[in-house]
């Protein structure tokens, strides 16, 4: 991955959420690329739409499965699953299928991991 298509795709991120989410708002946290393996965001945008606030990690990946362990963020997400008006999730793009991009919640990874599972599958779309 390219790391400006990775830039591109979070700013249709962006641009998406406002438009397809009346009243909205979303910020992109600043990206840490001092190397301190210590400073790390929860995700890459917080949003927010009363009365949910959304932890959205935004992920480009080619190929047809998201390996699990490319979600460094996986720790941090899961703690905000079952709390009342909080959503965690990522926004993972499959470039290799241009038409393929899905959200899926942090649940969705812990049940992949308990499961076994390494990785999300382009055919668990759907």
């Amino acid at each position: 991955m390219a790391n400006n298509r990775g830039k591109q795709f979070e700013a249709k991120l962006k641009q998406d959420f406002l438009a397809s989410i009346p009243e909205s708002t979303i910020d992109r946290l600043y990206d840490s690329v001092s190397g301190y393996k210590a400073i790390s965001n929860i995700s890459d945008f917080i949003g927010y739409k009363k009365p949910f606030i959304f932890y959205l990690e935004a992920k480009s990946h080619q190929g047809n499965t998201f390996p699990i362990k490319n979600l460094t963020q996986y720790d941090k997400l899961s703690k905000k699953v079952n709390i009342p008006g909080v959503r965690a999730g990522v926004i993972i793009w499959f470039i290799d299928h241009p038409e393929c991009v899905v959200y899926v919640p942090i649940s969705t990874f812990t049940k992949l991991i308990q499961d076994g599972k390494k990785s999300f599958h382009v055919n668990m779309v759907g």
